[in-house]
């Protein structure tokens, strides 16, 4: 029981910690002593830059020009509970924003 109770979390994440299923913090890089079964690390998350390519879209311009954008973009995560319980796929709606910027 007692080894259960320490955690290491990595350089460069974050871990939430819940208690009985809610959000209650999150624990930075190190070692840490978290009580087992009053609270748990439910996720770990990398908290440094991270790529999201998108795939090549075909754009026509006002003047009938066809257009292959090919694009990517760069992004990290600076509000662990909002991108963890905000929203279902941080990922993906990200994806969709940035593609609908583009057309």
């Amino acid at each position: 029981m007692r080894f259960k109770s320490i955690r290491i979390v990595q350089q460069g994440h974050k871990a939430a910690v819940q208690s009985f299923g809610r959000y209650v913090g999150e624990l930075g890089p190190g070692l840490h002593f978290v009580t087992p079964i009053i609270r748990n690390i439910a996720y770990v998350v990398d908290m440094r830059q991270r790529s999201l390519d998108l795939d090549p879209q075909e754009i026509i311009t006002k003047d009938n020009v066809n257009l292959t954008i090919d694009a990517s973009a760069k992004y990290h995560v600076d509000n662990l509970e909002e991108y963890l319980y905000g929203n279902t796929n941080p990922e993906g709606l990200l994806l969709l924003d940035i593609q609908k910027r583009i057309t």
